[in-house]
């Protein structure tokens, strides 16, 4: 199909050593119901056969820009700046859409005249259920992103279930450079404290957290980096650059991200530099009861926390079996 003249939306897709996944992505833009839109894959260094993959893709649509390896911020924002539209969709290389994914975002994007960002609903492949448990919009409107986030335990927009404005991921900053874990929820947090924030309550992501090398699964180089957003969040706090409105939402999810930071940190047995760091952040809410579970789990044997993780992912594993099964059964 010829590229259009002036695209809708412009599809942006890092792509790092995902061979096998990257035409699954593709194939799910290509079957998109809306069809003005362009598709921007940046190959940030890739050694596996990824390249030739797109070689033998024959649609005008795609441009593929390849640049040395410098990380997944660095590839999404080389993807913005060649974008042609005024709207910016981003998709992982191992995810996919559904076809109605850039159609309903879009229709909800251009209805809200102060939208910064649209996002739908998710489903993890490997459970088939949707993510976000708690619809976060009023309407379309999303009133209090950081509370919505919070009702759903921490879940929100991901990094394949947005579309942007381009001119607002600008003035935002974009993608933090350097940055390889939590930057998408870095940018998010911008992008609601400096616009509307809409939402679509379909289910037009799928997650693949199963496929190897997914970030996801890396817990341990996820863990060690100071949280982007707690860097972002100290900072716009001090300049009194985060709404009225979301100030107290904004730092009961500080709150929780940094409690999670901690915990995740003693999981990994760096119990030492988790109660260094949940020390150094004298903001803290000390009255919030994340805190003092964050406390106790830095005392706890990092051996102990393992087994119990293990332990509480079988038995939400069983869980979710027994709920498809019963399911399966009604439907019968």
């Amino acid at each position: 199909m010829p590229a259009p003249a002036h695209p809708r939306v412009s599809v942006v897709i890092p792509l790092f050593q995902k061979a096998p996944y990257i035409r699954r992505a593709l194939d799910s833009v290509f079957r998109q119901t809306l069809e003005e839109f362009e598709v921007i894959v940046v190959d940030d260094g890739s050694t596996d056969e990824a390249p030739q993959v797109l070689a033998a893709i024959d649609d005008r649509r795609l441009t593929v820009h390849r640049q040395e390896h410098a990380g997944v911020s660095a590839a999404r924002n080389a993807g913005v700046s060649l974008s042609r539209a005024s709207w910016v969709a981003f998709l992982d290389a191992d995810d996919e859409w559904r076809p109605a994914f850039l159609e309903s975002t879009l229709r909800i994007a251009e209805s809200m005249p102060r939208v910064s960002v649209v996002f739908t609903n998710f489903r993890d492949y490997q459970t088939g259920h949707p993510c976000l448990v708690h619809t976060p919009g009023d309407g379309d409107l999303v009133r209090d992103y950081f509370s919505a986030v919070l009702r759903n335990g921490g879940l929100g927009m991901s990094s394949s279930s947005v579309l942007a404005l381009r001119s607002q991921i600008e003035s935002c900053g974009g993608f933090r450079a350097g940055v390889q874990h939590g930057e998408d929820l870095d940018l998010w947090a911008r992008l609601a404290w400096t616009g509307d924030v809409g939402y679509c309550d379909e289910t037009l992501a799928v997650c693949h957290t199963e496929v190897e090398g997914s970030a996801s699964k890396d817990l341990r180089a996820a863990t060690l980096p100071y949280p982007a957003f707690l860097n972002t969040w100290e900072e716009w706090r001090a300049a009194g650059r985060i709404p009225g409105p979301l100030r107290k939402s904004s730092a009961r999810y500080a709150n929780w991200i940094l409690a999670r930071h901690v915990m995740e940190l003693a999981h990994q047995g760096l119990r030492e530099e988790a109660r260094r760091r949940l020390d150094a952040a004298l903001w803290r809410n000390r009255a919030d009861p994340l805190h003092w579970r964050a406390r106790i789990w830095i005392w706890l044997p990092a051996g102990f926390l393992r087994r119990a993780r293990a332990l509480r992912g079988s038995l939400n594993g069983r869980f979710r079996m027994s709920r498809g099964d019963r399911s399966r059964t009604r439907g019968a």
